[in-house]
């Protein structure tokens, strides 16, 4: 049977404290990882007390090792604060344990303090020993003033500045923290080209501080902005009705079912960080748009499901909101499946053929859903030589379905 609690030391700015001294004072074993090692060498002014723990510790390469010690309460040494992206966090997620975190400073207080930043402004993002997302940096650094940003040898600044430059965002200053609280710690501010050219020293820490937070459009895009194939996409004053009318959480799960060139999953996918937007598309060439539509726009939190609804739906984290914007022909065998689906509180369904929006709308009366219909009809001002005159489009049905 495996430890029942783990006890998390943080180590590597300050001097141990008496508590986390008679923790590591009483623990059978130590577990690390290797780069630790020379954290808590560090934090151990007196030498004495370095000499008689030395032999209790164990390297280990994996979390999941830890399962297999037998030591109970299990004591483990981490650097910085746990729970700033740390071993901490990785435990309470991982593990069945019983956790207790004694904290260092987190890298995010040093750099803060030294660069004169409020920390509760800074909004954190890891891409430390996780792969480099450039449309979830881009994503965040729209919303945020101060975007903190752990790093690791191959995410590191250069490769932030990179994203920077190509998305445009070339006027964000960057705050670069190398080997904080060691002999050879620097800070410097850098422009994107400079940033691009640079050799940090490891470990680095980065502060992006991006001064038109606020600025920038984040919501209401431009059917000319969208990627689609000769004007087959959800018009603007339809798209901005159909996203009113589905009620949004600020988090949850969202389906764009039939999505296309994915225009109602970009918009909602862009309110909120939150939100998991899933559009699913059957047609490989919408798909492809749909992918470009997505890294256009930088948003992480869009996945794009290739596959005929409603067989992908069980493959899918259950909804609490549902667009239906397209069939495929199979309307009939969408709505009952989507019947049976209990979390969804709220579909919002658009339709040009009033076969279809009659059948969905009588589909759900029979089953007793609240259902309200609208029909829309839309006027496009159009020159006409050198005079005007207002163009009709296709008129549109929409039908918002609510649980009772």
């Amino acid at each position: 049977m495996g430890p029942s609690k783990a006890i998390v030391v943080g180590v590597g700015y300050s001097p141990l404290t008496a508590t986390k001294i008679e923790i590591l004072r009483k623990a059978k074993r130590i577990y690390l990882f290797s780069k630790t090692l020379e954290l808590l060498e560090r934090s151990c002014e007196d030498r004495n007390f370095w000499k008689e723990i030395k032999g209790k510790v164990e390297e280990i390469k994996k979390v999941n090792e830890l399962l297999e010690k037998k030591e109970d309460p299990l004591v483990i040494v981490a650097g910085g604060d746990p729970l700033y992206f740390g071993l901490g966090e990785t435990l309470k997620r991982s593990l069945l344990l019983e956790v207790e975190v004694y904290p260092d400073f987190s890298v995010l207080q040093l750099a803060c303090a030294k660069a004169g930043f409020p920390i509760y402004q800074v909004k954190s993002l890891s891409f430390h020993g996780r792969g480099f997302n450039p449309e979830e940096l881009i994503y965040h650094l729209r919303r945020h003033h101060l975007l903190g940003i752990l790093t690791d040898p191959q995410q590191n600044v250069k490769v932030i500045a990179k994203a920077l430059y190509e998305a445009s965002f070339r006027d964000v200053k960057i705050h670069l923290f190398e080997r904080l609280s060691y002999p050879e710690e620097r800070y410097s501010k850098l422009n994107c080209e400079e940033a691009m050219e640079f050799e940090p020293l490891e470990p680095h820490f980065v502060i992006l501080e991006n001064n038109l937070y606020g600025k920038k459009r984040f919501f209401a895009l431009g059917e000319e902005e969208i990627y689609h194939h000769q004007g087959l996409i959800t018009k603007d004053e339809v798209r901005a009705i159909a996203i009113h009318q589905l009620r949004l959480p600020w988090r949850g799960v969202i389906w764009d079912v039939g999505a296309g060139s994915g225009s109602v999953g970009l918009e909602i996918a862009s309110l909120s960080p939150e939100l998991e937007v899933y559009a699913i598309e059957e047609k490989e060439s919408q798909c492809d748009k749909l992918l470009k539509n997505k890294k256009k726009f930088f948003l992480p939190n869009l996945k794009i499901i290739y596959g005929s609804a409603p067989q992908v739906f069980k493959d899918l984290p259950s909804p609490d909101r549902v667009f239906l914007g397209g069939s495929g022909g199979r309307l009939r065998e969408i709505l009952q499946t989507l019947r049976e689906i209990p979390t969804w509180q709220v579909l919002v369904a658009t339709f040009t053929l009033l076969e279809n929006f009659f059948f969905t709308l009588n589909f759900f009366s029979e089953h007793r859903f609240n259902v309200r219909a609208s029909q829309i009809n839309v006027l496009r001002l159009e020159s006409l030589k050198e005079k005007h005159r207002f163009k009709p489009q296709n008129p549109v049905y929409i039908l918002q379905v609510q649980r009772t």
